[in-house]
């Protein structure tokens, strides 16, 4: 089962492509999504937080809205 992570917004972009994992863990999806955060945000005061049961999630900088995403169960 793989699982598609599409981004509404991290920092600024609005064009970040969508990321596939494997596994619906919440915490192997927040290192994942971390991981790009970075690369996109000027601040590296990072956190994600990711809600399985909503399928959502959120990236906070410092105290700030730094980007949302979804999470969608690909059916093969």
């Amino acid at each position: 089962m793989s699982y598609t992570i599409s981004f509404e917004r991290v920092g600024r972009n609005h064009d970040v492509p969508n990321l596939v994992t494997g596994t619906a863990d919440a915490q192997v999806i927040a290192e994942e999504v971390y991981r790009i955060a970075r690369r996109h945000c000027g601040s590296r005061d990072l956190e994600v937080a990711v809600d399985l049961e909503a399928m959502k999630g959120n990236i906070y900088a410092g105290m700030h809205n730094a980007g949302t995403f979804t999470i969608t169960e690909d059916h093969a």
